[in-house]
């Protein structure tokens, strides 16, 4: 739980597709949330330890399907919106993109996307998220900095993208 643990360091973190987004939807600024953990909204770009890093969370789940069979919580707010990738227009670089869903050319290039792996997740052969499509053409007009993503659930590294596993820690060079 959150209000138990204690950070030395500042911690910075964006949303991902698995969280209750009605705790901080309504925030559009950077905000410190607990005892030095802050929430960075979605088109965030910020300066850190002389980095330009810009943030960009959201995610489609694919096992919303699943969820909806199960009766549990989906919210379409996971999504992207088109204000909040705005927020990113006049960006011209980064040092660093910092991402909860990985471009849709890394995804094709390392993950099984196959009839069979969607159906795993009850999710229709043709399904696709939206976001990772936001996120590829948001690298590509940046020039393809480093970037870091999660959502996947296993360590990869393609090009200049990695993503980090679910339980890995990683510094930024």
């Amino acid at each position: 739980m959150l209000h138990q643990c204690k950070f030395n360091l500042p911690v910075y973190w964006i949303d991902g597709n698995h969280e209750d987004f009605e705790l901080f939807v309504h925030h559009t600024e950077v905000t410190e949330v607990h005892a030095n953990c802050f929430y960075v909204p979605r088109g965030t770009v910020m300066e850190l330890d002389g980095k330009t890093i810009g943030f960009m969370g959201g995610a489609g789940s694919i096992d919303k399907f699943l969820r909806a069979r199960y009766n549990m919580h989906w919210s379409s707010l996971e999504n992207i919106t088109d204000e909040q990738f705005a927020r990113m227009d006049n960006v011209e670089s980064v040092d660093v993109l910092i991402t909860h869903t990985p471009p849709q050319s890394v995804i094709d290039k390392k993950f099984d996307q196959s009839p069979r792996a969607f159906a795993f997740f009850g999710a229709p052969a043709d399904w696709f998220d939206p976001n990772a499509h936001l996120i590829e053409s948001l690298w590509a007009r940046l020039n393809y900095p480093s970037m870091y993503c999660g959502h996947m659930h296993r360590v990869v590294a393609d090009r200049s993208c990695r993503i980090l596993d679910v339980c890995e820690v990683d510094y930024i060079d």
